[in-house]
């Protein structure tokens, strides 16, 4: 299972995935579309805290399949695309 927290930055919002892989964003929601495209064929979910560091919400991820927080928008239409594609296997 996969965590990837969004943090406040000075620089904006920062996504941890792991050690080394922590790029810095200067919106929050730009934080999110990255962690939501880092995510999408993992389970596990997202964390976004708020600036005193409590969790704001959660984005929860199950493979391609994805359950979204009712809270959660997506940036763009190609995020529903890539979040409704079939698995063939």
């Amino acid at each position: 299972m996969t965590i990837i927290e969004i943090r406040p930055h000075r620089w904006g919002w920062k996504v941890f995935e792991v050690p080394g892989v922590e790029p810095v964003f200067p919106k929050k929601d730009q934080a999110i579309d990255y962690a939501v495209g880092r995510a999408c064929f993992r389970s596990g979910e997202i964390r976004v805290l708020d600036l005193s560091g409590k969790l704001e919400r959660t984005i929860a991820r199950s493979g391609p399949e994805a359950v979204i927080a009712s809270d959660y928008k997506p940036a763009s239409p190609l995020e529903k695309v890539s979040t409704s594609l079939t698995r063939f296997d």
